[in-house]
């Protein structure tokens, strides 16, 4: 059978918008929402961020972040750190804003502390530690990959 261009045209106009449908239904099941909360809020306070990434650089020590596997505890060891206060933990999951959350925290004597994590869901997190000591204040970022056994 020979196909002439009128019918190969009405062919490439079928599939065409078939394929259009396909992907607006596709994209209907996406949550196109923005991951953080106060996305834009957040962009314009950067420079503070930034700031206090540039104090920590002025440590002598910086701070140590251990995961362990087993029983999902993350050890936070300051170390040398003198005089830390107020100490915010915040654990980011980009694939899912409903796991996030913010922890307080104080440090124990050996300026260290365990954060027994059980609930957490497998895959990448992000882990944000904002510190404050008598002069200044500190952030660090870094990501931690959770597996369960």
């Amino acid at each position: 059978m020979k196909l002439n261009w009128g019918n190969a045209l009405l062919i490439f106009f079928i599939c065409y918008v078939s394929f259009l449908i396909f992907i607006l239904a596709k994209s209907t099941q996406v949550d196109h929402s923005l991951v953080v909360e106060n996305y834009y809020n957040q962009d314009i306070h950067y420079q503070e961020k930034y700031d206090k990434v540039n104090n920590r650089n002025l440590l002598k020590d910086d701070v140590k972040i251990t995961y362990q596997p087993i029983g999902q505890i993350i050890n936070f060891d300051f170390g040398s750190v003198q005089n830390v206060e107020e100490i915010d933990v915040q654990m980011y999951r980009a694939s899912d804003v409903s796991s996030d959350f913010k922890k307080n925290i104080k440090v124990d004597q050996l300026n260290s502390y365990d954060l027994n994590l059980p609930e957490l869901k497998n895959g990448k997190w992000t882990l944000k530690l904002e510190w404050k000591d008598n002069i200044r204040s500190y952030y660090k970022e870094e990501d931690i990959y959770i597996s369960k056994a």
